[in-house]
């Protein structure tokens, strides 16, 4: 949703009708997760992807249909018979997508995307919830395709739902899913039995983008920051040098920080800013700036931390770190010299092999080449490191009586 809320804006903000495609369940191997969109305009413009191709023109002609028509359908899309030979799907999985046309005028339908759209401009914590049972007849439901959203007790409309599920019995449990999911986005729900008459909803949840700290305003860090950036964290740039330290050199930056990284980082800590999902680097690779920085990120709680150097540089860094008191359990936590092994050169080059080793940090991946392997491409987030690094996940269907 991130990735099309941008030009979502404007559709909200018009007149016109539009279709919201969403995936509502994925089998075996997916491009995308569950819980991803895409929308298609009355004018028969694409916005966002589903599959990265596959499906995207069977969704497309059907959305079309739906603008026409009004209400929702689900679709799946499989790779058998004429559906694969139709739409592609040669991946090898299969998705389940519910198409919904949306009139911006009805606010019990528009609403909903208009909160959950303005939390996510503004990085605060939100829940998705949509009514997406596929068995057969659904299309005939009349709540079929319906959403909600949810941001949280301090909402400016109070602690409850942004739309309606099509009954007060689904709304209230949802409304109980929701405020459990709340705050804890990242978290996987144990999916209960869904008995044959209950209806089946997705659940999609987004944290606040995770925090990148950056300690040594150098060339090596602009690279980082824009990529960091680019992987949407909120990107914090702190060194104790006023020089460089400044706007026209980070002008990507959320937050230029003149003061000594060890110092910030501790009010940091002290004030709750710094959790699970937090990214340090430390590149100043100068001994009076890294070694009080490390000492204290090394025993803050962050996702990950890791530090630029030589070989040489990296082995007198752990040497000092020790004479400081850091244990070498303190010491497995860092990254060090940072970055994937690809004979990164430049800084461009060097800031992709940092970031695509916080990427497979994140998920427990070896981070080595896809070549010749007979894993998944597509792992499920969180499967084999802790979720709450990942900051937007489904979190899957539930069933609600």
């Amino acid at each position: 949703m991130r990735e099309i809320a941008g030009e979502l804006g404007p559709l909200l903000a018009g007149s016109d009708p539009f279709a919201m495609a969403i995936i509502a369940r994925t089998w075996r191997s997916s491009p995308r997760p569950a819980g991803t969109f895409m929308a298609v305009t009355g004018d028969g413009a694409a916005i966002g992807s589903l599959s990265g191709g596959c499906i995207e023109g069977a969704v497309y002609e059907t959305a079309t249909q739906v603008i026409a028509d009004g209400g929702a359908v689900a679709t799946h899309y499989g790779v058998t018979g004429q559906d694969a030979l139709r739409v592609g799907l040669t991946c090898g999985g299969e998705i389940d997508v519910t198409i919904s046309r949306v009139d911006p005028g009805d606010e019990a339908v528009a609403e909903p995307l208009r909160v959950l759209k303005q939390a996510l401009d503004e990085q605060r914590a939100a829940v998705f919830i949509q009514r997406v049972d596929t068995r057969p007849g659904s299309e005939g439901d009349a709540a079929l395709g319906r959403w909600v959203t949810y941001v949280g007790p301090d909402a400016p409309h109070g602690d409850g739902l942004v739309g309606s599920l099509g009954s007060s019995g689904v709304d209230a449990r949802a409304l109980v899913v929701a405020r459990g999911v709340f705050g804890t986005t990242g978290q996987s729900l144990d999916e209960p039995p869904v008995a044959q008459d209950e209806p089946e909803l997705l659940v999609r949840a987004w944290a606040p983008p995770p925090r990148l700290v950056v300690f040594g305003a150098i060339d090596f860090a602009r690279a980082v920051v824009r990529m960091g950036k680019f992987l949407d964290y909120r990107v914090s740039v702190v060194d104790a040098r006023p020089v460089f330290a400044t706007a026209e050199r980070f002008p990507e930056a959320d937050e230029l920080v003149v003061a000594w990284p060890h110092r910030w980082l501790a009010a940091e800590v002290e004030a709750g800013r710094i959790s699970r999902t937090t990214v340090i680097l430390v590149l100043t690779h100068d001994p009076k700036f890294d070694i009080p920085a490390l000492k204290v990120a090394l025993r803050c709680g962050a996702a990950f931390v890791g530090a630029l150097g030589s070989r040489k540089t990296t082995r007198d860094r752990e040497a000092a770190l020790r004479a400081e008191g850091v244990t070498d359990d303190e010491l497995a936590q860092l990254h060090a010299p940072v970055g994937l092994d690809i004979s990164a050169e430049t800084p461009e080059e060097t800031a992709v092999s940092i970031m695509a080793q916080v990427i497979a940090a994140r998920s427990g991946a070896p981070g080595g080449s896809l070549v010749g392997g007979d894993e998944s491409i597509h792992r499920q987030v969180g499967e084999h490191a802790p979720v709450e690094c990942e900051p937007e996940q489904p979190l899957g269907r539930v069933g609600l009586g």
